[in-house]
């Protein structure tokens, strides 16, 4: 049957479809892109999540990625072993046609996916790290029988496969008959043609333009990747004539991965008129109600979105088309692992000329010195979490203070110079740097300069002595926000927060209409590629003000590479060690997703204090937080180190270790934890910077093999993959 259908299949891609397992909606789309896009001849799954949806039992089949002596006997166990152990679930094939040109299958009524993985035709395999779109059905009708008391079977907790199947889990389980679901079935279809119909109709009627667009026009980037979205800042103010320009050079950007948002900053004259005929989602509008001034609108717009990277364009000013993408790709090609923001140099237009003079910006290469310069202006891409990290952008100040931002983001990072001149600046007559009262010769303006340039001093002194901290610059970063937020009244804060609470809703409302919209156009629907409405949804919960970020939790920052790791990854088995605001992150993820997630704390005050604060965030039931003792471990002689006990059991997908503290050492963590990191899984190492972590790596080199990586986020963290112990443990667990 596998050979009859592929003969007959006509499309360049072939996907197997078992008819008594469940699939999601977004499968093939995941499949044919990832097929593609990692250039492989096969791709399929090698964790595979098994459900007896009646018995309500579930499983997770882990099939070896190191070949391993195998004890089965048999053709089909020594071919396993000769092929190197590569494998994946013939449900979950998805390969290219000229692969089985090639290579057909076995004439064999049971175990021909096998033996067409295993042949000895050269082939691309690809094991998809998101196994969710998938889960087999174990049933008496299995064409195999299922022995899920072998070592690869895992028991997995049955509510997160609940949460998937969604409305199907009922069909399942046997709770809707047939005749219900038929009737259910002619239902949807019916809809379904009913809105091809409306749709149809509604392009024939002169209304063609706006109906196709709103269906078909695609405002993403091809490829999505929820780590290259882009805020863009574009405050209004008496500009009427430029602002379409600018709006325009933004919405047809060559990276189309953005959200604009415009805001009316207390012009009387409201600017929507203008922007009335534009219906692309990507665009938000919003009225701050009095004039506050551009870096005030900054610091709003920084405090609402959920995205990495932020964009300043001034309203009556204009961008070429390539300049995000070549700002993002100076970025990506840093070999600095600091990289806080990009900037392009720009050309200066003068009303009536006819070309431009061009502006660049020697100073972004000059070390930081006493006297307090111009290195450049403000109009570049920027890390959000940087922004954050040294303030953001108001200071309390409405003129100047970009001056001063460059250099504090200097401190905290590098800032990039791209050569091409990517951005052009207006200069007209009344604007803030030509004005009588605010130009660049007033005094106002001399009198702003003079108390940047304290600010300046004071930040320099405390960068200079930076070398004695050992926590990854947090102390700095702390210091400088004291300094630009001490002219920033409290009512100045709560005006920010206001407004910042009512521009994510539209940002994130915006963000998913994009989705919503990508769906009907047949766009990607699949986490990896279309799961920014995760990632959204994850980064509102960090501008939650009950969080209380202080210099013992986890950064914003951290946090950040978390949600980035969390979205990637979909890990499904969650392990935390020690608990505090990524708790709380951790408890959203799973309510979102569905994940299991443990968390261990020794500690009876921090385990009462986390358990307050996930009760306020209504997310108390969404992990298992548990009050653990500490016990000590020993492998091969090392030891004993403490660790948290009673371990759970089975295996996590990701673990993250923020505990025990420092007095107490992390040490124990790799010698009780080796065994329980899933196959392809993560561990996190939290405060990598710190010379203790860089100790525990160093002692675990002579026990096990793992793949280490730094993320230099503030605090930093190690990430630890395929971990193995290199000899059989005679130590144990003390009890």
């Amino acid at each position: 049957k596998r050979n009859m259908g592929c003969r007959l299949a006509k499309g360049d891609v072939i996907v197997h479809w078992d008819d008594d397992d469940w699939m999601a909606d977004w499968r093939l789309t995941y499949q044919v892109a990832q097929l593609r896009e990692k250039d492989a001849d096969l791709c399929g799954l090698d964790r595979l999540l098994f459900l007896d949806a009646r018995r309500g039992q579930a499983w997770q089949y882990v099939y070896p990625r190191a070949a391993k002596s195998n004890p089965r006997s048999g053709q089909l166990a020594r071919e396993e072993q000769s092929r190197g152990a590569k494998w994946l679930a013939g449900g979950t094939f998805c390969y290219r046609r000229e692969l089985w040109q090639r290579n057909p299958f076995p004439e064999l009524d049971v175990g021909e996916d096998n033996r067409f993985v295993w042949s000895r035709e050269a082939k691309r395999l690809l094991a998809l790290p998101d196994n969710s779109f998938y889960v087999a059905m174990i049933h008496d009708g299995n064409t195999s029988p299922k022995r899920t008391s072998g070592s690869r079977w895992q028991a997995h907790p049955v509510e997160p496969l609940r949460k998937m199947l969604g409305k199907d889990w009922a069909r399942y389980a046997g709770e809707i008959g047939d005749e219900v679901e038929m009737r259910e079935r002619k239902e949807k279809k019916e809809r379904w043609e009913n809105r091809q119909v409306s749709v149809t109709s509604e392009t024939g009627t002169g209304r063609a333009g706006h109906a196709t667009r709103s269906l078909t026009t695609d405002h993403r980037s091809p490829a999505i990747d929820p780590s290259q979205a882009v805020t863009v800042s574009l405050p209004y103010y008496d500009c009427r004539r430029y602002l379409l320009r600018a709006v325009d050079s933004i919405l047809n950007q060559t990276h189309t991965n953005l959200t604009l948002v415009v805001v009316n900053d207390g012009d009387r004259r409201a600017p929507w008129d203008l922007l009335a005929h534009i219906d692309d989602p990507r665009l938000v509008r919003y009225d701050l109600g009095v004039n506050r001034g551009r870096y005030f609108v900054d610091a709003v717009i920084l405090a609402a979105t959920p995205d990495p990277y932020l964009l300043i364009q001034d309203a009556d000013d204009w961008s070429e088309p390539a300049r995000i993408a070549l700002l993002l790709e100076r970025w990506q090609l840093s070999k600095s692992c600091h990289l806080c923001g990009a900037i392009s140099s720009s050309r200066l237009w003068r009303e009536g000329s006819r070309a431009g003079r061009v502006l660049t910006y020697p100073g972004l290469r000059r070390p930081l010195s006493d006297r307090f310069e111009f290195r450049s202006d403000h109009h570049g891409l920027f890390s959000t979490e940087a922004l954050r990290q040294v303030g953001g952008n108001y200071g309390g100040f409405r003129i100047g203070y970009d001056t001063l931002l460059v250099n504090l983001l200097g401190m905290v990072g590098e800032v990039a110079h791209v050569e091409r001149p990517l951005y052009n600046r207006q200069v007209r007559a009344n604007s803030l740097t030509t004005s009588e009262s605010t130009g660049m010769r007033s005094a106002k303006r001399r009198q702003v300069r003079n108390e940047l340039a304290t600010i300046y001093a004071a930040a320099l002194k405390r960068y200079r002595a930076r070398q004695r901290d050992d926590d990854g610059g947090v102390a700095l970063a702390a210091a400088i926000r004291e300094l630009t937020q001490s002219r920033v009244s409290d009512r100045e804060r709560a005006e920010i927060a206001s407004h910042a609470a009512r521009l994510r809703e539209l940002i994130l409302a915006s963000q998913m209409q994009r989705s919503a919209t990508g769906v009907l156009a047949g766009e990607p629907d699949h986490p990896g590629d279309a799961g920014r409405q995760l990632e959204a949804q994850l980064r509102q919960l960090l501008h939650d003000p009950r969080l209380g970020w202080n210099s013992w939790t986890v950064t914003p920052a951290m946090a950040q590479r978390l949600i980035t790791a969390l979205c990637q990854g979909r890990p499904q088995r969650i392990l935390e060690a020690g608990s505090g605001l990524s708790t709380a992150l951790l408890a959203r993820y799973a309510e979102l997703t569905g994940a299991e997630v443990v968390t261990l704390e020794h500690e009876p005050r921090y385990f009462r204090q986390t358990a307050a604060l996930l009760d306020q965030l209504g997310l108390r039931r969404s992990l298992d937080l548990r009050l653990a003792s500490l016990g000590a471990v020993r492998r091969n002689g090392y030891g004993p180190k403490q660790w948290y006990r009673p371990l759970p059991d089975g295996e996590f997908d990701f673990v993250f270790v923020d505990g025990p503290p420092k007095r107490i050492g992390r040490e124990g963590t790799l010698f009780a934890l080796h065994d329980h990191v899933a196959g392809g899984g993560e561990l996190w190492l939290h405060d990598g910077h710190r010379q203790h972590e860089k100790e525990c790596l160093a002692v675990w080199q002579r026990e096990f093999s793992f793949e280490a990586s730094l993320v230099e986020a503030d605090k930093g963290a190690w990430i630890l993959r395929n971990i193995t112990a290199l000899a059989q443990d005679y130590g144990g667990r003390e009890r």
